[in-house]
């Protein structure tokens, strides 16, 4: 197997942040195929692949799937939400198997990571949204109510998004610079690992 150099991966990484505001661009339907397509590859608990992904791009179910969703907790609803023009243009949201709760925490965070990277490793940011109504949700995407576990809006950012060193005041919350770029904090490797 081929590797990539490990610098390469953190500096992927530092990249790979929650975008909430995008250009107004199609992801192309190949795209959105692969993206799905690593997924499927992703590691599954037991292999029992209980997971199914819907994707949202045509405009007639993103403009029903819109307003079911909420961003940003830690921002000022005026600068944390996206406005007309800043819009995600497709979500994938994903829904469990009717009956199927095994495993499944662990296998919607592996599947979200799955996707939110691949699509990172087309230029597309993503925000995976758990602030969403449910049962609507459900009924726009045409599944059971209790099916939806994670929605992931998506499109090529219209920000930009860095990694800072966490405040002396210890806080974690992520913020605006004064271009209306986020900040995010994060702790360092010596904060977050003991090697023994």
């Amino acid at each position: 197997m081929e590797t990539m150099d490990i610098k390469d991966m953190i500096h992927f990484y530092e990249g790979l942040r929650s975008y909430r505001k995008f250009q107004q661009k199609k992801i192309p339907e190949e795209v959105l195929r692969g993206i799905i397509q690593c997924v499927r590859l992703a590691p599954s608990g037991s292999n029992r692949q209980n997971l199914r992904f819907v994707v949202v791009e045509s405009d007639e179910k993103l403009k029903e799937l819109k307003p079911l969703v909420n961003y940003a907790a830690a921002l000022p609803k005026e600068v944390g939400t996206p406005k007309e023009n800043e819009q995600p243009v497709a979500f994938i949201v994903i829904v469990k198997e009717p009956g199927t709760d095994m495993n499944l925490q662990m296998d919607a965070g592996i599947s979200a990571e799955a996707i939110v990277t691949a699509a990172w490793s087309q230029g597309i940011g993503c925000v995976m949204m758990g602030n969403i109504q449910y049962k609507e949700i459900a009924k726009v995407l045409g599944v059971g109510e209790k099916d939806v576990v994670l929605a992931i809006a998506m499109g090529y950012p219209a920000i930009e998004s860095h990694v800072v060193p966490i405040p002396e005041d210890g806080k974690t919350s992520y913020y605006l610079d004064n271009d209306g770029n986020y900040c995010v904090p994060k702790y360092s490797v010596e904060q977050l690992a003991k090697f023994i």
